[in-house]
């Protein structure tokens, strides 16, 4: 937030899409600290600066601030939403807030849906609820908001997850899955989940998946990949998060078209069952 920021004006050029999110995850673990709640205040000012900076970088998407104590904030935000439309072509994204508890989820998408934000975000999930709150949650909370704009669903997730949002009318996802799972050797396919360091894949020569065609599973056996993972070598961990994003990818590019050709139940069984297959073994 320092001034001359707006010197690294048009890094956006350097990426293909950037989204920037309101830091709340960063609260989490900081409710329990006194000293954090006597800078509540500054919340207000902290939303208005934020999206400032967004509108100045020219991302794709950005999120207000998470803050939930007063209204002014994110109404100041839509403001200066609107004002710097001229000069960027960017969404601004509301958070629709409230945990497990469905009045409290209404009583925040009514708040967030009365200004002209360009989409809406489900946040405060996937922070330790067991898998069957979380579903349970979406399904309530995702219909919730508005149609017409696109809804994201923050910090989700494993592939059964996105499924059922995508049921539930989710349209957007984030999470950081496919790379911290690279980084300790998880590696996501069609049949389930594997870890490239267990001894069984020391003399296989099949790729990781042998549908998936990114530029891993073409050149790198497992038995190459998990030599290059045991050996601590950094190539493992790029060649993991290759192919874990060109899963994922792949992923959402089947579950679009199958909504468009209008099969998407039977998309969704298809993926579920090959998942829960013992092809590959699953490691969660």
């Amino acid at each position: 937030f320092n001034p001359d920021a707006k010197e690294f004006v048009g890094f956006r050029n350097y990426l293909e899409w950037v989204e920037w999110g309101d830091g709340a995850g960063q609260y989490y673990g900081l409710l329990a600290d006194e000293r954090w709640w006597r800078s509540v205040w500054n919340t207000v000012r902290f939303a208005v600066i934020s999206v400032s900076f967004e509108t100045l970088f020219g991302l794709v998407i950005a999120l207000v601030l998470n803050q939930s104590f007063r209204g002014r904030g994110l109404v100041r935000a839509g403001e200066l939403r609107a004002r710097a439309e001229a000069q960027w072509r960017g969404g601004v994204f509301a958070i629709q807030q409230g945990s497990l508890d469905r009045e409290l989820r209404q009583r925040s998408t009514e708040r967030i849906a009365a200004h002209p934000f360009d989409g809406f975000a489900v946040g405060g999930l996937a922070v330790g609820e067991p898998p069957a709150a979380l579903h349970e949650a979406v399904a309530m909370a995702a219909p919730m908001l508005p149609d017409g704009r696109p809804r994201y669903l923050m910090g989700v997730g494993y592939p059964h997850d996105l499924l059922h949002a995508i049921d539930c009318g989710v349209d957007l996802f984030d999470c950081v899955l496919p790379t911290r799972s690279a980084r300790t050797g998880k590696a996501f396919t069609s049949a389930g989940e594997l870890v490239i360091k267990n001894a069984r894949f020391a003399d296989d020569p099949e790729p990781l998946d042998p549908r998936c065609n990114c530029p891993t599973c073409r050149v790198y056996p497992r038995a190459v990949l998990r030599h290059l993972f045991v050996a601590n070598e950094v190539t493992s961990v790029v060649l993991l998060t290759i192919h874990n994003l060109s899963y994922f990818l792949s992923l959402m590019r089947g579950a679009r078209e199958a909504i468009m050709a209008g099969r998407y139940s039977q998309f969704r069984s298809a993926v579920e069952s090959a998942r829960n297959s013992e092809a590959v073994g699953t490691a969660r």
